[in-house]
């Protein structure tokens, strides 16, 4: 989907051109007569608030290749997407999530991992 195109888990493209993204995608449902969240800042948070779930998702399937068939393959993406996630919290009056993640799930997510390429 659009959220998970711009917020990839794999790339971290860069801001200005998700921003030009989002609002072409916009502009686009508009011109189709699709609907679409109405005003632009809604849009915008709704399109983050649907990336921030998929992220999660997306960590939560990295964690279950590893947990269930040890396949660190993906253990190097999780810190980076649990860092965009709460960057996107918190533009997103999510602050406990964000506050949640970064005192808790980021520092073991970061021990667990380095314990395993130790």
């Amino acid at each position: 989907d659009f959220a998970s195109l711009v917020y990839d888990c794999y790339f971290e493209h860069d801001p200005e051109d998700v921003s030009v993204w989002v609002d072409r995608f916009r502009t686009r449902l508009r011109h189709a007569k699709l609907p679409c969240l109405e005003p632009e800042m809604e849009f915008v948070r709704g399109v983050e608030l649907t990336a921030i779930q998929r992220m999660l998702k997306a960590v939560g399937i990295f964690a279950r290749l590893w947990f269930k068939q040890e396949k660190s393959t993906h253990l190097g993406y999780m810190l980076p997407v649990l860092r965009r996630v709460v960057a996107l919290a918190e533009r997103n009056q999510l602050k406990p999530l964000a506050t949640w993640l970064s005192a808790s799930v980021i520092p073991g997510v970061a021990r667990a991992t380095e314990e395993l390429v130790a």
